[in-house]
């Protein structure tokens, strides 16, 4: 299925246009050998007319949806910079848009790079804004206190291990 940015012409749609063109060229060559009414030959040329404006249609708008994709990431890039520049917390953040609606998520970090998979542009800019903050209060207070409850567990297991230690010696000694 398309997204927001990404035109989807059904296969079934794309075979049955190109069928229509194929069969209107081959009647309406048909016609001229035969010499048809000039009303059919008429019909022929406004059904063969309708499906190349479809298909070129479709090549268009498939066009501008590619540059609309373009044009969604430069601004996420372009706000991404904003906001490292006003926060002044400045660090290797990089974004990539992946629209994906069937995502349990808005967006996320994975290293230094922040993923949006929301498709509406308005709803991308503000995961953008989020993750960004997310990320550095990961980094500024989380990360820290992680150390610490490592650097405590590390001291807890080692008064753990030293008094079971002496207790074992102490039972031995009743044995």
């Amino acid at each position: 299925m398309g997204s927001a940015f990404t035109p989807y012409l059904p296969p079934p749609l794309r075979a049955a246009i190109s069928s229509a063109l194929f069969g209107v060229a081959t009647l309406m060559i048909y016609g001229l050998l035969t010499s048809f009414p000039l009303e059919v030959h008429v019909a022929f040329a406004t059904v063969a007319i309708g499906a190349v404006a479809l298909k070129l249609l479709y090549f268009e708008v498939g066009r501008r949806a590619r540059r609309s994709r373009r044009s969604v990431e430069a601004v996420l890039e372009a706000e991404l910079e904003r906001l490292k520049a006003e926060s002044g917390l400045d660090c290797e953040l990089k974004v990539r848009w992946t629209p994906n609606p069937s995502s349990g998520r808005h967006g996320e970090v994975k290293g230094k790079t922040i993923f949006i998979y929301d498709e509406s542009f308005d709803r991308a800019l503000t995961t953008l804004k989020h993750e960004f903050i997310e990320y550095h209060i990961n980094k500024e207070l989380l990360e820290p206190l992680v150390k610490l409850i490592n650097v405590q567990k590390c001291i807890i297991e080692d008064l753990i291990y030293s008094r079971k230690e002496r207790l074992v010696k102490g039972l031995i000694k009743l044995l």
